[in-house]
């Protein structure tokens, strides 16, 4: 996490001590997942990227990979994000998204591997230059995302789609 500390604390107590040690920083309370795998997908546009964090080599059932997809394009179009990162944990056939962000802080050809990060920059290429040529004079090129759109129309998340 970039200019940030991460604490691991077994108790209030230690919770408490350490936020007395953040200041004025923002502290974020989470649980730690632990679990057999984890994997990290990698999206601009639709197009998505899998890739196991742990291990090299692992997969995933076809059905757990498409539920994972279909996750993770559901939350880009609910926060109307046009690039992004997901990276899950798997427990017990159970897919926990433990984290949710831009790519590119961590995105260099010796953390990503060098065939995911000539994807992500051929398809983010790909993908500005497909954004550009679609782009028309005094229209909205903006993507709210529909999760945003719903709060304003005041619709349920479930009904999003």
């Amino acid at each position: 996490m970039p200019g940030g500390t991460i604490y691991r604390v077994q108790s209030p107590e230690e919770c408490f001590a350490r936020q007395g040690e953040t200041g004025c920083r923002v502290m974020l309370l989470q649980e730690e997942i632990t679990g057999q795998s984890a994997f990290r997908v990698y999206g601009i546009g639709q197009q998505l990227r899998m890739t196991a964090m742990d291990q090299a080599g692992v997969s995933l059932p076809d059905a757990l990979r498409e539920r994972l997809e279909a996750y993770v394009r559901r939350l880009s179009t609910a926060l109307g994000h046009e690039v992004y990162r997901a990276d899950f944990v798997i427990r017990d056939n159970v897919a926990y998204l433990v984290g949710w962000g831009t790519p590119f802080p961590g995105a260099t050809p010796a953390h990503a591997g060098p065939e995911h990060f000539s994807w992500l920059v051929d398809t983010l290429a790909d993908h500005v230059v497909s954004r550009a040529l679609a782009w028309t004079p005094q229209s909205d090129q903006l993507t709210w995302g529909s999760y945003l759109e719903g709060a304003i129309r005041k619709r349920e998340f479930a009904r999003w789609q």
